[in-house]
């Protein structure tokens, strides 16, 4: 998500034939479909399949726009022909509305390792950097209302709230589609909106909270609580 001069412009996960798909909005709410913002890809991209039996693309994942010196740059994932890994290429345009051309015939970064997702947090914009042991958001968290959420953004709203926008399925698996929350703070951790924090101990007392035996914890006999409040 990128706001410039009171436009939104939402970018995200290939489909339907667009590399990078595109729309614009002056109120987060009504969104107009623009043209594919990534009509050509880096030398280095290669086709790919997200599933057994899927159609073949070139995976152009968690597309992220922002302003730079002399325009604007799209960072982007997508299926490196050489490694057959997920890595970052770059491509710049002198609009947010590009086309965006690619910059370089390598990607960017390639990972050498996998590697899992969760957030990390620092004091400092450069770091370092101290992972969550637990994820943001995930199916479970979301109590199945949205399935597999991720490619997350956070925007400031016009009455100046902060808001998390992110893509996930139906709970139907129908439709994949573009949701916006509150973003609020739980002490030093980050809250979404309609997603349960979750907390995890050998042993303590919990208050305001529903409690489930979870068999698959460490020692069979640890316990989950879900809460929207502060457990101790």
């Amino acid at each position: 998500m990128l706001e410039v001069d009171g436009v939104y412009h939402a970018y995200t996960t290939n489909s339907g034939g667009s590399n990078v798909q595109h729309q614009k909005s002056r109120d987060l709410k009504r969104w107009t479909p623009v043209p594919d913002a990534a009509p050509v890809l880096g030398d280095w991209v290669g086709p790919c399949s997200f599933r057994s039996g899927s159609p073949t693309d070139n995976c152009v994942w968690a597309p992220e726009v922002a302003a730079v010196d002399g325009g604007y740059a799209r960072y982007y994932t997508a299926r490196d022909r050489a490694s057959g890994r997920q890595c970052i290429g770059v491509a710049t345009s002198a609009s947010p509305d590009g086309p965006f051309a690619p910059v370089g015939t390598d990607p960017l970064v390639c990972p050498t390792a996998e590697g899992g997702a969760s957030y990390a947090t620092a004091s400092e914009l450069l770091g370092p950097y101290t992972k969550s042991p637990v994820p943001l958001m995930t199916t479970e968290l979301m109590d199945d209302q949205v399935a597999g959420p991720g490619e997350q953004d956070i925007v400031t709203a016009k009455d100046r709230s902060t808001k998390i926008v992110f893509h996930g399925w139906d709970p139907t698996y129908t439709y994949r589609a573009m949701y916006l929350r509150d973003l609020s703070w739980v002490d030093d951790r980050p809250y979404v909106e309609g997603a349960a924090v979750r907390y995890e101990a050998e042993s303590g007392v919990v208050t305001d909270a529903r409690v489930q035996q979870n068999p698959g914890a460490s020692g069979d006999g640890a316990s989950v609580a879900w809460t929207s409040r502060r457990a101790r």
